[in-house]
């Protein structure tokens, strides 16, 4: 913030909004050591910077977008935090990947960096997944159990018509999926996708992350269905191998 020029800071067409784990995990401590933010999303902010972005231009107060933490009239910020089900990520509408084409009509290099599924069904220690998530204080807490929303997963089906119109409109041949869990609690979601893509004939390649209580030996076939579907890589997090620190 302190690198933009007092013209914008000062200049009350503009809102400055800042998202991402240190806003999210500090929240009020971050609005208050940084005064010229105006405000900041937490947590998720697919739907609330966009609702965000409505609110302020037709002149409204944004203390109701969910995942929006901002200044109230008291000078107190006003919290109402939201958790997207596996419904409404399926409901998202997908980036405009054309923006992102070059002169030379490359995207990524012909790969793409590609989300399936938000958050991760561990709870290990170290971790500060579920303090950016903030499972607990989500406003559909109630609607359905905890661990139903530490990982939430997007449907295969969906999943696929991304991958495939990627690789159809772009010719894009890798995917980077950044899931911090892929296979999750449902290694039948997994499988689901790896037949998709191979009834798709999609000639694609893709790397994943999993946790190593993933890699069973009662999920060497949906291994080899992905394998087969084109997985090259599976990225696994080896932190310890002392259970405690786990």
């Amino acid at each position: 913030v302190s690198f933009l020029p007092d013209a914008l800071k000062n200049d009350p067409r503009f809102f400055i909004c800042a998202g991402g784990y240190l806003p999210t995990i500090t929240q009020d401590t971050f609005l208050d050591r940084f005064p010229d933010v105006d405000f900041i999303i937490v947590g998720e902010g697919d739907l609330a910077i966009v609702k965000a972005v409505k609110s302020l231009s037709a002149g409204k107060d944004i203390s109701e977008v969910e995942n929006v933490i901002s200044r109230g009239k008291n000078g107190k910020t006003e919290h109402n935090f939201h958790l997207l089900t596996p419904e409404e990520l399926d409901a998202l509408y997908p980036p405009d990947w054309s923006i992102l084409q070059s002169p030379e009509d490359r995207l990524f290099g012909k790969k793409a960096l590609f989300d399936t599924a938000h958050g991760c069904p561990g709870w290990c220690k170290f971790c500060g997944i579920h303090k950016f998530f903030n499972e607990a204080f989500s406003n559909n807490r109630y609607l359905l159990p905890l661990k139903a929303l530490w990982w939430r997963p997007r449907s295969a089906q969906k999943v696929v018509d991304e991958m495939e119109y990627l690789h159809r409109e772009f010719g894009i041949t890798g995917f980077d999926i950044v899931d911090d869990d892929f296979i999750g609690n449902n290694p039948g979601r997994a499988r689901q996708i790896a037949e998709e893509i191979i009834k798709r004939d999609l000639k694609v390649s893709f790397w994943i992350l999993t946790r190593s209580d993933a890699v069973t030996e009662e999920n060497i076939e949906v291994f080899s269905l992905l394998k087969k579907a084109g997985l090259k890589q599976v990225f696994l997090g080896v932190e310890s191998n002392d259970l405690d620190q786990l």
